[in-house]
Order: C-alpha cells, then sequence, then structure tokens
C-alpha cells in the first residue's frame, strides 16, 4: 500500500512539473445538445474542406450554408476552428457531408478575433448529422425566441 502511495504521489510529481494545461476527461459523458446554446450561430451546413492542423492540434473548417437555425446572418459560407480535447484530431473528415453546427466568437492565440465550432468537453462531437430528428432535436434544446421588439434573441434557460 505504502508502495502504491509513493508511486502515485511521484506521478503526480512529475505531471504537475510538465509545463502547459492539463486537461483530463473522467471517462466519456453523455452528449447534451443543449451545447449549442453557447454558440453565437447554429445552422444546418455542408462541409466544403477540412483541413488538419497538427501544430495547432486542432481543425480548420469551411461550411456552406443550408440553413441558420438562429439568427440569420448575410454570409452563405463560414470559416471556423475545431478542436476536441476527448479524442485526438481527425487528419481527414471521415463524418457526414452536412452537419448541424454551432460557432462561437473567440480570440485566437495572437488576440485576433476568430470562430470556434462550439464543442461540450469529455464528450462525442458537437456536430450532428444533419437529418429532420436532429433538426427538430437541436431546435428544442436552443433557447432562441422572438421578443418584443420581433427580433430574434436568446433566452434564458428554463428553471428546473
Amino acid at each position: 500500500m505504502k508502495k502504491c502511495a509513493k508511486a502515485t504521489f511521484a506521478i503526480m510529481l512529475v505531471i504537475s512539473a510538465v509545463p502547459g494545461t492539463a486537461y483530463a476527461c473522467p471517462g466519456s459523458v453523455k452528449q447534451d445538445l443543449a451545447t449549442y446554446n453557447k454558440a453565437d450561430v447554429v445552422l444546418r451546413a455542408r462541409v466544403t474542406s477540412y483541413e488538419y492542423r497538427e501544430a495547432q492540434h486542432d481543425a480548420r473548417m469551411d461550411f456552406e450554408v443550408v440553413e441558420y437555425l438562429g439568427p440569420r446572418w448575410p454570409r452563405t459560407a463560414w470559416q471556423a476552428t475545431w478542436r476536441h480535447s476527448t479524442f485526438g484530431m481527425r487528419r481527414e473528415w471521415g463524418g457526414p457531408k452536412q452537419v448541424i453546427v454551432g460557432f462561437k466568437a473567440v480570440l485566437d492565440a495572437e488576440g485576433q478575433p476568430a470562430l470556434e465550432v462550439v464543442q461540450q468537453g469529455c464528450s462525442s462531437p458537437t456536430m450532428v448529422e444533419d437529418t429532420p430528428a436532429n433538426v427538430q432535436l437541436v431546435k428544442s434544446y436552443l433557447r432562441w425566441s422572438f421578443g418584443a421588439d420581433h427580433k430574434l434573441q436568446k433566452t434564458a434557460p428554463d428553471p428546473k
């Protein structure tokens, strides 16, 4: 027992000495589509390109708009970065060609505005296949409504 405690302490010491931020998942978490509420833009889209960037541990993706599920923007295409800590990033896109995806505004490593795909930590990709059933399911989780001024706005989730 003492030997095990010493080994555990030694491993923790080595890990804490490594520079950078570590993130570990306790296991796979059930996907929560409410994650889409963290997005500034949610849409149905075609994946038109995927570029794995090994140095950044992410992927650069291009999307062609099929339909907006929230506020509409005067754009027919978007580019965003996708980061996922739960598994190694795919070198090639192997997912569905049409997806439901959400983007959020972030600052990149140089402090410049950029778009990032919303992603729930420790879960499967938060880009689901674009099917009628998934569209209805994602819409049911979105907290969008029309205000008194008839403009689309996010609303607070229902208290439970």
